[in-house]
């Protein structure tokens, strides 16, 4: 995947991580313990622009109640 694809990409899944935890009335400190159990998770994913693990995928997709491929 070529990095401008990767990044686009990246930057869609955290808006709607964005869109959903607000909707929730979530703090990025309260869904990341909620996900990982550790509170830097959403802020780690906005600095190093990474895609979650199915793992973590799987529990953002619980908690906001959508399924694993939204």
């Amino acid at each position: 995947m070529a990095e401008n694809e990767q990044k686009a990409r990246n930057a869609g899944l955290l808006e709607r991580i964005t869109e959903e935890r607000e909707k929730l009335g979530m703090t990025e400190r309260e869904l990341s313990i909620q996900v990982t159990g550790k509170p830097d998770f959403i802020r780690d994913l906005k600095r190093r622009g990474n895609i979650p693990d199915g793992e973590k995928l799987a529990r953002l997709a619980q908690i906001f109640s959508v399924s694993s491929d939204w």
